[in-house]
């Protein structure tokens, strides 16, 4: 039964190692693949199960040399292989198959074109990757196998290559949104964090002071705001020249000393005690915030001042908003150090 076993996770390990090189063969050529009036997957599958071959005739004369056999290590590949498949479960919540599938880089008639930031997307970029590295890891622990170690750290080396250069590629997409994404959460390994992540940038509490998970808030969106594509609303398509939070809710009548409160959670459609906003300075240039109705008094960076921003910061409110008029005293008593991180702006990069 074991020698069994060891067979089956050799040649899943051979499977998997494939992966990155069945990348390489879409991505950098994808406007090529476009160009095609048949489905390039007619050519691209054929070709990527003859690399499961060529890989598992290649690693075969390692394939009975063992590194241990151990009992326990069952146990802990059961747990990887759990792992794995809640991955593969949780990714394919709001992303679509044709996504999963890659048919938005090779369809060139394809418009699904959306960043998706929530689910386990909010605490991982690729969740994807980090499944098929749980289920090499649990074939490798298992088997203890020297080829499913070794093709392990070859998928390891090129995976990280194939990541580096998706994320390049994603940057061209979606610009500063997924700058910020990147920015805010983790490519593979997750952070010891509570991670929620907003339209326009990850907002990170630490489970000390946030301590219930995170669940899904509507958001205040602008109808008025003008989109950049017919199909996407503005926030997610903005106008050149829009600026950032660009349609979302700008309250005009809750603003102190100049500055205006625009928010993102829709906290007067749902009460809500945490959620997303930014405020518009008097020279139109703004800084996201990430509040929460608390009785600890805190004032910490989420994102760092850029030249779009003056900085994403996560500040406690001292009372709840259920009331516009709670809305502008909260943001009056967050105001002075926002001010300084303003001017701080103002400095290196305003007029």
């Amino acid at each position: 039964m074991f020698h069994y076993l060891q067979i089956i996770g050799w040649l899943a390990c051979a499977v998997y190692s494939t992966i990155p090189a069945f990348w390489f063969m879409i991505h950098p050529f994808a406007e090529r693949w476009r160009k095609r009036h048949r489905s390039p997957f007619v050519l691209l599958v054929p070709v990527w199960m003859a690399m499961w071959i060529v890989a598992a005739l290649a690693t075969r004369p390692w394939q009975s040399i063992l590194l241990y056999r151990a009992d326990w290590a069952w146990a802990a590949a059961a747990l990887l292989f759990a792992c794995g498949l809640y991955l593969y479960s949780q990714s394919g919540k709001n992303f679509s198959a044709k996504q999963l599938g890659g048919l938005p880089e090779v369809h060139g008639g394809n418009r699904e074109q959306r960043l998706v930031t929530d689910g386990i997307r909010s605490r991982v970029r690729h969740p994807v990757y980090l499944a098929h590295l749980c289920e090499m890891l649990a074939w490798s622990i298992a088997t203890g196998l020297a080829v499913c170690w070794g093709l392990t750290a070859f998928v390891v080396v090129t995976g990280t290559m194939m990541i580096r250069l998706e994320d390049v590629e994603l940057e061209k997409r979606f610009g500063e949104s997924y700058r910020e994404y990147r920015n805010s959460v983790p490519a593979v390994l997750p952070r010891v964090f509570c991670i929620r992540v907003a339209p326009h940038c990850a907002t990170i509490r630490p489970m000390s002071i946030q301590d219930k998970p995170p669940k899904g808030q509507p958001i205040a969106l602008d109808p008025s705001a003008k989109s950049a594509s017919p199909t996407e609303p503005a926030f997610t398509a903005r106008p050149v020249g829009a600026p950032v939070y660009h349609g979302f809710q700008v309250l005009d009548d809750v603003s102190a000393d100049g500055f205006v409160f625009g928010k993102i959670t829709d906290f007067e459609a749902e009460a809500a005690d945490c959620g997303d906003a930014f405020v518009i300075a008097p020279d139109n240039s703004r800084a996201g915030i990430v509040w929460e109705v608390s009785e600890t008094q805190y004032f910490t960076e989420v994102c760092p001042i850029e030249p779009s921003r003056w900085g994403v910061w996560a500040v406690s409110f001292p009372l709840p908003m259920n009331k516009r008029e709670n809305v502008r005293r909260n943001l009056q008593s967050v105001l002075p150090t926002l001010k300084e991180k303003w001017e701080e702006w103002r400095e290196r990069y305003g007029s």
